[in-house]
């Protein structure tokens, strides 16, 4: 997969901004941030990164702690604090940057893509959407499209190469889970034009691979997760109510069970009705 089109991701995501009532200016080059966001209750900087590297090439010495707190530095002068925005979930990357944040008490916080309605609107049940790609396809499209009309996305993809399955595969492998629609915005992102895009979905899903929910959401089949269901599925019958932290921790620390597949298998054994999830406790149906 191509790297993240910055320059896009920065665009969407002050269009977003703008439809959820913000006025969003752009900041004097002479500054290591990208907007200010405004409305009547709050006022911030915004920085949108694709990853380390970026934070890394703000830095005159390379390194992304340092480039961190330029963008802190610069976002003091103008009298704000920052918000740096990543395309995809905080894991690896992201987890790292907002533990650095929060342990050197910098000014900033850090979210992602999906959840960045959150924070411009202070009562999240006053929002109508689920996450900025809904905000961005219902303002750019009039409406949300349901599977599979995949069709009026496909001019969204802007850029020149066509979608493959393998594409298709390697963004949800990464990912592990995402909307479907998600997936068109990391693509969007990454240079793809909308030329196959529905085959390649359609494809990749025939595939041993990846597969649907109910509710459209793709995740990523990893190979182990034959076997791991069955052993978590016993586990968790005779344990009772078990803590979800636990069992990612217990299959992982016995068993070598990466993350991911363990929230695959979680996922599915829910789908089944073997298992509920509940404020984060996980319980065997019996």
């Amino acid at each position: 997969m191509t790297d993240l089109n910055l320059s896009l991701f920065r665009r969407d995501c002050r269009f977003v901004l703008e439809e959820l009532g913000c006025v969003v200016e752009e900041v004097d080059s002479d500054y290591r941030l990208d907007f200010v966001v405004r409305s009547d209750d709050f006022c911030f900087a915004l920085v949108c990164v694709g990853g380390l590297s970026d934070l890394a090439s703000i830095s005159a010495l390379g390194e992304w702690e340092e480039g961190l707190a330029e963008i802190a530095r610069d976002a003091e002068a103008l009298g704000l604090g920052a918000l740096v925005v990543f395309p995809r979930e905080p894991r690896e990357e992201a987890v790292s940057v907002s533990a650095f944040c929060e342990h050197y008490g910098l000014g900033l916080a850090v979210t992602e893509w999906e959840t960045l309605p959150l924070e411009v609107i202070e009562d999240p049940l006053r929002l109508d959407y689920g996450s900025a790609t809904e905000v961005f396809l219902e303002a750019k499209l009039g409406r949300i499209p349901e599977w599979p009309d995949t069709e009026p996305l496909e001019d969204l993809l802007v850029g020149d190469r066509p979608v493959t399955p393998g594409d298709v595969v390697q963004v949800v492998k990464r990912e592990v889970s995402l909307d479907w629609r998600d997936l068109v915005m990391r693509l969007r992102w990454a240079g793809y034009s909308g030329e196959g895009l529905s085959e390649a979905l359609y494809s990749a899903l025939m595939s041993d691979e990846v597969e649907m929910t109910e509710d459209g959401e793709l995740m990523h089949v990893p190979e182990r997760l034959s076997e791991v269901l069955g052993a978590l599925l016993v586990w968790l019958q005779n344990r009772g109510r078990v803590p979800e932290d636990e069992v990612y921790e217990f299959l992982f620390a016995q068993f070598g069970v990466p993350y991911d597949v363990t929230y695959v298998a979680l996922k599915k054994l829910e789908e089944r009705g073997e298992i509920e999830v509940k404020r984060g406790l996980v319980v065997a149906k019996v």
